[in-house]
């Protein structure tokens, strides 16, 4: 009976060890709009307006840092991230093409002009 309270009382200090609390934090706090987000792994991307277009922005959840991804002079929309490639549609060739970013190499690359 001892050693099944003894278990009991490990069992119930590893339950409330695991169950930590979880608090929410904002990923970005510049006053311009931000909008349309999209998650893959630990990185967070979005559609950002404080350079007066919409520009591509990333932050990286495990390292709590926010990074500019896009930010040409013409209008980038419809982000979206899968592993290390962010793609989204840019209209800095009066068209929307679509362009992406290897976020392993920081190097941006055209997917298809119109």
């Amino acid at each position: 009976m001892k050693k099944l309270r003894i278990v009991m009382v490990m069992l119930t200090s590893i339950t409330l060890h695991s169950q930590q609390v979880k608090a929410e934090f904002p990923i970005c706090t510049n006053s311009a709009e931000q909008s349309y987000c999209s998650v893959g792994g630990d990185i967070v991307v979005w559609e950002d307006r404080r350079n007066g277009n919409y520009d591509i922005y990333g932050y990286d959840l495990s390292t709590s840092t926010e990074f500019a991804i896009c930010t040409n002079s013409a209008t980038q929309r419809q982000v979206s991230i899968s592993g290390d490639i962010v793609v989204w549609k840019d209209s800095r060739n009066s068209s929307d093409d679509i362009y992406g970013y290897d976020l392993s190499t920081s190097t941006e690359f055209t997917i298809c002009t119109n």
